[in-house]
């Protein structure tokens, strides 16, 4: 490793969780990412009560535009959880019937249904020792200043509870130790 910053081989099996910086601090403190149901949560999400939506990054096939794929409309312009590991289902690709979907998602049937292409779900939890690192946004001009407020609540955060997720630059092929990730950002 070079001063905390090394290249990395982005497997194609890893699966990307949306990270909301609220629940950060919640994630780790109840040991992972929790469906709805074991978050005592009652209403319901695109991908039900039971489950936990990923996405993998995949080459687009066929005619499918980028609308068609979460990786590249939710992932890329996020800061995420990058997955290893893990059995999840392959959601069922049902494209333009967002309600269809919707109404199909609650079901604890283990069928999922998905109106993005590459869409993954997990049941019920992901252990943090799964959480193999936090994939940080693909650079957009109109969000620095919030991916680096986010970033700096990130950091703090890890720090406050004593973990240290590294962070990937998916795009990039790049590992970023926390201490060096302030420095990688401003170099990019």
């Amino acid at each position: 490793m070079s001063n905390g910053i090394s290249n990395i081989v982005i497997n194609p099996n890893w699966f990307y969780h949306r990270l909301n910086e609220e629940d950060f601090g919640k994630i780790i403190l109840s040991g992972g990412l929790k469906s709805a149901r074991m978050q005592g949560v009652r209403n319901g999400f695109w991908n039900g009560y039971d489950f936990i939506s990923l996405a993998k990054k995949i080459d687009r096939i066929g005619n499918f535009t980028s609308p068609d794929y979460s990786y590249g409309c939710v992932i890329a312009s996020s800061y995420a959880y990058v997955i290893k590991d893990i059995k999840a289902v392959k959601a069922r690709y049902i494209k333009n019937h967002h309600k269809f979907c919707y109404s199909l998602s609650n079901l604890p049937i283990p069928i999922r249904f998905s109106y993005w292409l590459d869409e993954y779900q997990a049941r019920d939890e992901i252990p943090l020792e799964k959480i193999i690192g936090i994939k940080i946004p693909y650079l957009q001009s109109d969000s620095i200043e919030s991916d680096k407020m986010i970033l700096s609540h990130l950091l703090e955060k890890m720090d406050l509870l004593g973990c240290a997720f590294p962070f990937i630059d998916v795009e990039h092929k790049k590992r970023i130790e926390p201490n060096r990730i302030e420095q990688y950002i401003k170099r990019r």
